[in-house]
């Protein structure tokens, strides 16, 4: 029977779906109505009920219902960031390749993101964001229900342990950018290598003019057949994305 403490656990595991989604890259477009992700996270929160099998919640006052709602909406958040990691490192790696290739026009602003952004930026995004709906959400959304069991709903004695995992993710941020923008780093080096080379053999050619439009073409020829390498980094990271989500959780007993 649904009686009012079943009630209370339904809002709280909303409260930790509704963080979840609001860092997931899913629903961080602004197409996504504001009322379709609150009905969104409320039957998220109503199927993975189950999963907090027998935990009864009766808080005793206001205090202890903020507190409940303040952990679950930071274990929500933080699961969501441990996936976000991915986007970020795309982001990183955009800023790299737009910059070697010389595409660095000025800023743009991104109607979906509400933030300025770059054609390049907004097509590695959508790249990734394709990968991520292609089959990898569901192991967010298991290890999502996974949470409930590690840390059920209640009050409990915070774990400082997983600081330090997710400062060491968050540094390997900048590594995965680098590797994901290092074929067109490499090609661009070779590029401007030739012309430095062709400026003390003919010292009356423009090397500097001649150069961005040789820049330009071989970055995006390099970009064109690394878009395979940089898919494989986006799959490789996602896989570990679930994994990653039940080890960011600042509850879990270890």
């Amino acid at each position: 029977m649904f009686d009012s403490a079943d009630m209370f656990l339904w809002m709280l595991t909303t409260f930790r779906a509704g963080a979840l989604l609001i860092v997931l890259p899913l629903f961080v477009v602004r197409s996504v109505p504001y009322t379709m992700r609150i009905g969104f996270a409320s039957l998220l929160g109503w199927i993975v009920m189950p999963y907090a099998t027998g935990v009864t919640i009766y808080p005793s006052g206001l205090v202890e219902v903020l507190l409940l709602v303040a952990k679950e909406i930071s274990i929500g958040l933080l699961m969501g960031v441990a996936v976000r990691l991915v986007f970020f490192a795309i982001d990183i790696a955009t800023q790299i390749l737009s910059v070697e290739i010389g595409l660095s026009p000025a800023p743009e602003f991104n109607p979906d993101a509400g933030v300025s952004g770059n054609p390049l930026g907004a097509g590695l995004f959508y790249l990734g964001l394709l990968i991520f709906v292609s089959g990898a959400h569901y192991a967010v959304f298991y290890a999502f229900a996974r949470s409930l069991e590690l840390v059920p709903p209640g009050l409990q004695a915070a774990d400082s342990a997983f600081v330090g995992t997710v400062v060491r993710h968050t540094a390997r941020l900048f590594v995965l950018g680098l590797l994901m923008a290092a074929p067109v780093m490499a090609t661009n080096f070779l590029v401007n290598l030739t012309f430095s080379v062709l400026g003390r053999v003919v010292p009356r050619m423009n090397v500097f003019v001649l150069s961005f439009s040789a820049r330009i073409a071989a970055g995006m020829a390099m970009l064109a057949l690394s878009i395979g390498l940089i898919a494989h980094y986006i799959v490789q990271e996602l896989e570990g994305a679930p994994e990653l989500m039940l080890h960011f959780l600042p509850y879990a007993v270890r």
